[in-house]
């Protein structure tokens, strides 16, 4: 998935390590099936504990403040 590899490219040129990425659905938001809305799905990228403040500071969501209530499902 291009997103996914542009978003991991991101971290990556910021000099964070991602270890892995994944696409998931945030488990928090209800959301309906109508086209052009937002959905719930979230890229969900595992870095070291050390780069959690640069990446927040970039822009990226810590996982704890959604409780890590997410569902990862396979890229397409």
């Amino acid at each position: 998935m291009k997103l996914t590899a542009d978003y991991t490219q991101r971290l990556v040129d910021t000099g964070i390590d991602v270890i892995q990425s994944d696409c998931a659905y945030n488990n928090l938001i209800t959301v309906i099936s109508l086209c052009g809305t937002r959905t719930s799905e979230i890229l969900v990228h595992k870095i070291p504990v050390q780069n959690v403040a640069d990446a927040e500071g970039d822009g990226f969501t810590n996982t704890n403040e959604i409780d890590n209530d997410y569902s990862v499902y396979e890229c397409s």
